[in-house]
């Protein structure tokens, strides 16, 4: 291992574990009145800058855009679905009109509701837009269940950094339900920490938090 390798995945480390401490302290105190947006702006710039997120880079090969709005936001968790390093194929945080989060799906491998897009007439999405290599393609497929009916695949437009971007791609829950599930605390934490990392704006984050703990709240009641 070279010293500049060393010295990223310590920085990644650093990063990963600030962020768990960040989120579990969200957790237990809220977002009102206890953290001012200054701090939290301060520790999501050096968070972000510690895990290489302002690095960008041509693939080289064919690749597609992707689009995440739940646990894929966070380029670890996608790593451990895709194989390998997914921060360099970040292209930033994006918004897709016209669809609202939802958790309408139960998922039998987490055992928790997990999240869903669906169209509403007015408000936008907040997520991150990828340029995945097309030789992941079918690792994310399969991260998202298509072969088994959880998800399919749909196509969109969004905009990141003052550009659009047509022929994006994101999936969908194919049989929703009525009713939203609550995620567990395992679902919550990734959700978040791929939000803060990859630069979603602050009002979202908050959003997040607070749409994500009452629905917990409401299933413990």
């Amino acid at each position: 291992m070279n010293s500049s390798t060393f010295c990223f995945e310590f920085n990644l480390g650093y990063a990963s574990c600030g962020l768990w401490v960040l989120v579990g302290w969200f957790r237990l105190v809220g977002f009102g009145g206890l953290i001012s947006v200054c701090w939290f702006r301060f520790i999501f710039v050096d968070l972000r800058c510690a895990m290489g997120l302002d690095r960008r880079i041509d693939l080289g090969e064919p690749g597609f855009l992707y689009f995440a709005y739940g646990s894929c936001m966070c380029p670890v968790d996608l790593k451990r679905t895709l194989g390998e390093d997914t921060h360099a194929y970040v292209l930033g945080p994006a918004w897709l009109q016209g669809y609202r989060l939802g958790f309408y799906r139960r998922s039998p491998h987490r055992g928790c509701g997990v999240l869903d897009i669906v169209p509403t007439n007015q408000g936008e999405t907040e997520g991150v837009l990828y340029r995945l290599p097309w030789r992941l393609s079918d690792r994310l497929d399969e991260r998202e269940e298509v072969h088994t009916g959880g998800y399919r695949r749909q196509e969109i437009a969004v905009d990141c950094q003052g550009q659009r971007y047509e022929s994006v791609r994101t999936y969908v829950v194919v049989n929703k339900l009525n009713q939203e599930v609550a995620p567990n605390d395992w679902y919550f934490s990734v959700v978040l920490r791929g939000a803060i990392t990859c630069g979603l704006s602050e009002q979202y984050c908050w959003k997040l938090f607070h749409h994500m703990s009452q629905l917990q709240r409401n299933s413990h009641s």
